[in-house]
């Protein structure tokens, strides 16, 4: 008998393989953190003498689950104003509580968003989800120790922003920089996270700003994540400035490629459709949200 780490037994398996989807009484041979073998129970549990069995009768193994598009210091916000529309929910709730994330950044004090993602962690790993794109404003980087700790893979993304959203809540451009590269070397010494550029929306950066961060995504070869037609008050903003639609306006700046992650993509033409599928840029749809 081969030695392992961990056996389970008796659970539904659920594979993902066309070949064989589901195997009932499965088991799932893991050593070293990686999986070593998986089929049926009568099958798997003679070849292996396991440190630690774990009986998941009447229980489902599956792979764990990808979320495209979070903000863990929102765990602090759940059941807050669930009544307001997005952007009277944003002036009412998000703004202040990003205000003083950025506040206590700009201070050293790092407490809070260090403890609002410990528990939006805690929360992925009891729903079953192993993987988190992440999108936060001033995030010092020990928030990536908070990752390592929970086991979790994390992309974890730095909002920029220089514009519309109230002024306190924007870091100077300078430091704003300084974070991103020091996230990102922080990132890069990581096995399980790593670090994306991002804009909060195409109306809350400026037209430098948007250039700036695709020429530092090429520069360092870091991809992008940003809110992409989230609210008609987007939509509307960005034709009454530029005379086109959020997604094209991003086209026409260059931002738009393969590396990009749109999240939600909710107020968007068969024009701009055609336009991300060209470009090749990813969306993370949200269509309940908004």
């Amino acid at each position: 008998m081969t030695e392992i780490d961990l056996l389970i037994t008796g659970a539904l398996v659920v594979t993902m393989d066309q070949r064989q989807p589901v195997i009932e009484h499965g088991a799932v041979a893991v050593n070293d953190g990686r999986i070593v073998a998986v089929g049926n129970r009568e099958a798997i549990s003679p070849r292996y003498a396991a440190r630690r069995t774990i009986d998941a009768r009447r229980k489902a193994v599956m792979p764990g689950l990808v979320d495209t598009h979070h903000h863990l210091m929102q765990n602090f916000h759940k059941g807050t104003r669930d009544d307001l529309a997005l952007l009277n929910w944003i002036d009412t709730v998000s703004v202040p509580r990003i205000r003083v994330a950025v506040q206590d950044y700009l201070r050293g004090n790092y407490a809070i968003q260090l403890h609002a993602s410990r528990l939006g962690c805690a929360d992925a790993i009891r729903s079953g989800i192993t993987t988190i794109l992440n999108m936060e404003w001033a995030t010092h980087p020990s928030v990536v120790d908070v990752f390592e700790q929970a086991g979790l893979r994390v992309v974890h993304t730095l909002t920029m922003s220089d514009q519309w959203i109230a002024p306190e809540v924007l870091l100077p451009h300078d430091r704003l920089i300084a974070l991103a590269d020091q996230l990102l070397e922080r990132c890069r010494a990581s096995e399980r996270v790593s670090f994306r550029y991002g804009i909060a929306c195409p109306n809350s950066a400026s037209v430098g700003l948007i250039q700036e961060v695709r020429a530092l995504a090429d520069r360092n070869g870091v991809p992008i994540h940003i809110h992409i037609a989230e609210t008609k008050y987007e939509w509307d903003n960005i034709h009454n400035l530029f005379g086109k639609s959020p997604t094209r306006h991003l086209y026409d700046l260059g931002l738009l490629g393969p590396d990009v992650l749109g999240a939600h993509c909710i107020w968007i033409s068969d024009e701009d459709i055609e336009l991300l599928r060209a470009t090749g840029t990813k969306v993370a749809h949200n269509p309940e949200c908004n």
